[in-house]
């Protein structure tokens, strides 16, 4: 094998290196996950009729990731909710920073509104 190349069995080896699925904790899941993500083998080519005409036109392709493991599904579903919220509140703080800074377009001004509104 040449160096850097990684072996066909990786991922099943580093799996089993996380230990047996019923004794792992949320650190464990969190490398299933990125493990799953980064295996090309999991993914499926999009049709035509999934794939936006913008990407099509320029040659993209759309991949679509197979369903996690249901624990990991577990884990995503519990733990989504709250990163969703962060991730609400850092783009208001955000967006008030730009205002403050007098970045925004008079549109971008004009959706203070909405940031108020998801607050």
């Amino acid at each position: 094998m040449r160096k850097g190349l990684i072996p066909k069995n990786a991922r099943t080896s580093l799996r089993a290196a996380l230990g047996p699925i019923d004794s792992q904790n949320d650190e464990d899941r969190v490398w299933r996950l990125a493990l799953h993500r980064m295996d090309i083998r999991g993914y499926r080519v999009a049709n035509d009729a999934e794939t936006p005409e913008a990407l099509r036109k320029d040659g993209l392709v759309l991949m679509h990731a197979e369903a996690p493991d249901p624990d990991i599904q577990e884990f995503l579903d519990r733990t989504n909710p709250p990163m969703q919220k962060q991730q609400q509140s850092m783009e208001i703080l955000m967006w008030a920073f730009k205002a403050f800074k007098r970045e925004l377009s008079e549109t971008e001004l004009g959706s203070w509104k909405e940031h108020k509104r998801r607050s």
